[in-house]
């Protein structure tokens, strides 16, 4: 039986505990998270007036990689926003910020207003319409709704209590990166196994070879960061969402064959 148990949450940030699941059908919707799920991104950019130093690709370019806030109820594949930038710099080193894009729907937006685009002396101006679209991280990275997505095992630690000499060494817990070991009576236990990075550098560092760093097969911890474009609840459910529906398609496509 699958079991889920929340570990933290933050604004744009998931780290949960998972437990009972096969890693290959967690990979397929981590790779789904990444790929799968839509956001809105520029993709098209008419420049009609940039005497900045940068060229018009790399502005294009930087337009494209602004996280913009998506509503997947609500927009549609074949649905187009427009965000327009007319910034004329009133002194040297003004720069133009993600902010200063005016959208044409207030559901797609820049997730943050302080991205900067590009510094511009003073006189000069950069004037264009950008035109943003559903796509998905197969299409692009621009698409991609996910900073982080990604699992490890949870690990456990073995100790050989005829070897290990605590509390009198302490080598491996004083050389721990992440200073997840304590000294208990004569032992060693892990305190903090969540995180725990299984760098097993408590292994290298132990005199007597007394440690081995172990992982449980069917238990992993879940670190999911979204780039603002959509919260990370959200992706993760959609990504099972997808998955699901692209499975389905696929048995159908299988009885159609007769198989």
């Amino acid at each position: 039986m699958v079991g889920v148990k929340l570990l933290e949450r933050r604004k744009l940030y998931l780290e949960f505990l998972v437990e009972g699941l096969n890693p290959t059908l967690l990979n397929s919707v981590r790779r789904a998270t990444i790929a799968d799920v839509p956001t809105m991104a520029i993709d098209t950019v008419v420049i009609l007036d940039n005497s900045s130093i940068m060229y018009d690709e790399i502005l294009a370019h930087r337009l494209g990689l602004i996280p913009l806030t998506t509503d997947l109820d609500t927009m549609r594949p074949e649905d187009t926003v427009t965000l327009s930038l007319d910034v004329t710099a009133t002194r040297d080193g003004q720069i133009v910020y993600s902010g200063d894009l005016v959208s044409s729907s207030p559901d797609v937006k820049p997730v943050w207003n302080n991205i900067p685009i590009v510094k511009l002396r003073r006189g000069q101006t950069v004037k264009l319409s950008a035109y943003a679209r559903l796509g998905t991280g197969r299409e692009h990275a621009k698409w991609q709704p996910v900073s982080v997505s990604a699992y490890k095992n949870v690990p456990y630690i073995e100790v050989d209590k005829s070897k290990c000499k605590a509390p009198k060494c302490k080598e491996c817990v004083n050389n721990c990166p992440k200073g997840v070991l304590a000294v208990s009576t004569k032992s060693v236990r892990l305190t903090r196994p969540y995180q725990c990075t299984l760098c097993r550098y408590c292994e290298y560092v132990c005199p007597e070879g007394a440690i081995k760093v172990r992982w449980h097969e069917d238990k992993f911890v879940y670190k999911l960061e979204s780039t603002g474009a959509l919260p990370p609840e959200e992706i993760f459910v959609k990504a099972i969402e997808i998955l699901i529906g692209t499975i389905d398609s696929f048995r159908s496509s299988l009885e159609e064959a007769g198989v």
